[in-house]
């Protein structure tokens, strides 16, 4: 094929086409592509280091897929806002895990669930291993029990930072230095995020703090739409909220506590 064969490429877009496709956690039934714009995308990695600050050349350590948010974001693209470094176990070896957080210079350990803090804590070396470079700790995918904060901050010197989100929109919520933490809850919203609590039986009326309900959010990184899917996009996103399913409680002070799940 000759030069003048091949046709110019247009690579134009714009910041509300799709830039990238991920997958829910599966979590209540078969996982959903989900599509995200550019634009959604720059908003998640801003948020995500407005909770989790990071510093330029930093390494990762990373064991959330990366078809999932939060792999995707502290595994591709925070760690490119920094030019930082990321390791990726082969697989998840606890063990392995603990001798490479005491030797190796890995300063974030990227958004693992309560699950994941358990299992490293569980390993006999950890009680002596020391954690010299180790400088922020995310928490996310389930709301983590009193104990492993409180067994994670003693054996390490290092809180958890607690949050909360979801492929269809994260971070949502994140406990910080600069807005506060609360132990049990799932922190205060990221910015420019909208957290109400509504009523379960019209999922409209918004509800007071204290009040249990329906968590719906509205922020500029939510998801375009469910591909091919567009009764349940139309059943997620309604009057410009996503509708995630989940029963919470908003307090005084904003922060959010997640107590049920309503989507079976």
């Amino acid at each position: 094929m000759a030069l003048s064969d091949i046709k110019e490429i247009n690579h134009r877009c714009n910041g509300g086409d799709t830039a990238a496709v991920l997958f829910s956690g599966g979590t209540t039934g078969i996982p959903k592509q989900i599509n995200h714009s550019h634009r959604s995308i720059t908003f998640m990695v801003d948020r995500m280091e407005w909770g989790w600050p990071t510093k330029p050349n930093e390494n990762w350590l990373i064991v959330a897929p990366f078809t999932h948010i939060y792999g995707f974001l502290t595994g591709v693209t925070n760690p490119l806002l920094k030019s930082g470094t990321v390791f990726i176990p082969g697989a998840f070896d606890p063990k392995f895990i603990v001798e490479k957080l005491s030797s190796e210079k890995l300063l974030c350990l990227g958004e693992p669930p309560p699950s994941i803090y358990q299992a490293l804590l569980s390993v006999e070396e950890f009680e002596n291993s020391q954690m010299p470079y180790l400088r922020v700790c995310p928490g996310g995918g389930a709301p983590f029990p009193l104990a492993v904060h409180k067994m994670w901050q003693e054996k390490t010197g290092i809180p958890i930072y607690e949050g909360y989100g979801m492929t269809e929109i994260a971070p949502i919520s994140v406990n910080t230095v600069q807005s506060g933490t609360k132990m049990g809850s799932a922190g205060k919203a990221v910015p420019d995020t909208v957290i109400e609590i509504v009523d379960i039986e019209t999922r409209r009326k918004v509800l007071k703090p204290g009040e249990t309900g329906e968590i719906r959010v509205r922020g500029p990184h939510m998801m375009l739409e469910y591909e091919s899917n567009i009764e349940e996009t139309k059943t997620t996103i309604r009057d410009g909220f996503i509708y995630n399913g989940d029963i919470g409680v908003l307090d005084d002070e904003g922060f959010l506590f997640i107590t049920d799940r309503k989507k079976t």
